[in-house]
């Protein structure tokens, strides 16, 4: 049995009142499939998809030892991902994530990790949306970190819709490196590494991925996260929830479970639940 320690309980607790309190005041959500951050994507990786009204969202994702990504106290373990998501505009969002290690409960959490989603283009006839995801340099622990470019376009294929997803992550990223100091911090200085000498396994390179959903309530998708091939299937509830079961590399399962809410809240909707 697994022993949940009580930050795991608190984490918990604010992704069920959090989700009471939006459910109270929204009945119009839009929502579409995530990444196991979070992200607007598929199963490890990002997807360029942008909703059209800004929003927050919430998502709970599980992975096995040997797809895990955190590369803690030099070996992996199961991990238990949340995510907060929270579109300000039309072009940026701020993502953040807390990532639960379930085999070392008494440490508690391991990686907190945030990154920026950048629109740079919408999708339109000739050309497909294009995002820039940048994570900013300083985490104490830095597993999650990626710097990508990402493109994706949707096709009409008479079936449904399918998109087709393609984009690039920097091997390398920016590590705050601290020095002896005289004051508190120590004087800090700022270099490119390596992410493969640091253990960091997510998201080097090229990857691309698939979704077909020939239904609005039913995808099934596909990926190369630059280092292997996963498969995925998710399921959603009249626009309001998102679940996911997650193959990765075809042999170990794993899955997520998301919210979406936005955030333009109709004081309407508002004074109408206030005469209740």
């Amino acid at each position: 049995m697994i022993s949940i320690s009580n930050m795991n309980r608190n984490i918990v607790k604010i992704f069920i009142n959090v989700a009471i309190l939006f459910l109270l005041f929204n009945s119009h959500l839009g929502f579409g499939q995530v990444n196991v951050l979070g992200r607007p994507g598929h199963v490890m990786t990002p997807s360029a998809d942008w909703t059209d009204e800004n929003n927050f969202g919430l998502n709970v994702s599980y992975l096995p030892e040997n797809h895990a990504i955190n590369f803690f106290m030099g070996d992996y373990f199961r991990e238990i991902i949340y995510g907060f998501r929270l579109g300000f505009t039309d072009f940026l969002e701020l993502n953040f994530n807390i990532t639960y290690l379930p085999d070392r409960d008494r440490i508690g959490i391991g990686d907190r990790h945030a990154d920026v989603r950048l629109r740079i283009l919408k999708e339109n006839e000739k050309f497909p949306a294009l995002v820039l995801i940048l994570t900013p340099p300083g985490s104490a622990a830095n597993f999650l970190s990626h710097n990508a470019l990402v493109a994706t376009k949707h096709f009409d294929v008479g079936i449904g819709d399918f998109s087709f997803t393609l984009g690039y992550s920097l091997p390398y990223m920016f590590e705050v490196s601290r020095g002896i100091g005289s004051n508190l911090l120590g004087d800090r200085s700022l270099a490119l590494v390596s992410k493969k000498d640091l253990n960091i396994r997510y998201l080097n390179g090229l990857f691309s991925a698939f979704v077909w959903t020939p239904y609005s309530w039913l995808g099934i998708m596909g990926e190369y996260d630059g280092s292997a091939l996963n498969g995925g299937l998710f399921l959603k509830y009249k626009e309001l929830a998102v679940i996911q079961l997650n193959a990765y590399s075809f042999r170990e399962i794993g899955g997520s479970f998301g919210l979406s809410f936005p955030l333009n809240f109709d004081m309407k909707e508002l004074r109408k639940y206030e005469k209740r």
